[in-house]
């Protein structure tokens, strides 16, 4: 996470859920995750309220992230139950 992300989610009452860096709380898929918010969505916009910032976080999740080819399940995915595997 970086250090402009981490200060702005502080200075918002944010704490952050990732760990510091080379710890065992070092998750590279939150980092891709928050880095791609920030670059995409919050160093493009200003929200003048808390709910503002809410809403567009979640219109971003949900219109882009979810629905992108990796984000969203296809007919290909296949359930533990679908392998014929035991257990």
């Amino acid at each position: 996470m970086s250090l402009s992300f981490s200060q702005r989610c502080r200075s918002a009452g944010i704490r952050t859920s990732t760990g510091t860096v080379a710890d065992c709380f070092d998750n590279a898929v939150t980092e891709s995750f928050f880095a791609t918010v920030e670059t995409e969505l919050l160093d493009r916009h200003h929200f003048a309220t808390r709910a503002q910032a809410k809403a567009a976080c979640f219109d971003f999740i949900e219109g882009v992230i979810v629905s992108s080819p990796i984000g969203r399940p296809t007919s290909r995915c296949r359930t533990a139950a679908d392998s014929g595997l035991p257990g």
